[in-house]
């Protein structure tokens, strides 16, 4: 089910980032986009608020968030799903849907170059 995973600011987008990057795949060609989605074509989970996330390479049953998330992709009731963080909870994250009807309203602007301080590797 394809989903895009947004992040409501350049520096959560960047953490969500870091925290899956390996020490020794640096990147050196990232680049980040702004998207703008009306708030009457998103909606808030609360349902997944406090919901336990699903560790990569966990054999375990898929989370509640990702439960839900999958249920909103499917009913394709709303373009954008935000959702909170789970490295900083009470941040957010918005999911888009790309096969919803209201894609076409999302503006997406041109990429820009993005790259992590140095210091960040230590």
């Amino acid at each position: 089910m394809p989903v895009v995973y947004c992040a409501s600011s350049l520096a959560l987008a960047s953490l969500e980032y870091f925290v899956h990057l390996d020490s020794d795949d640096w990147p050196d060609d990232l680049v980040a986009s702004r998207a703008e989605v009306a708030r009457q074509r998103a909606v808030r989970d609360r349902g997944s608020e406090g919901a336990s996330t699903r560790v990569e390479g966990d054999p375990g049953p898929p989370s509640r968030s990702r439960i839900l998330g999958s249920a909103w992709a499917s009913a394709s009731r709303t373009v954008a799903l935000v959702v909170p963080s789970t490295i900083i909870p009470s941040e957010i994250n918005v999911l888009l849907n790309p096969l919803h009807a209201d894609r076409a309203r999302v503006v997406v602007h041109p990429p820009e170059r993005f790259a992590f301080d140095p210091r960040m590797r230590k």
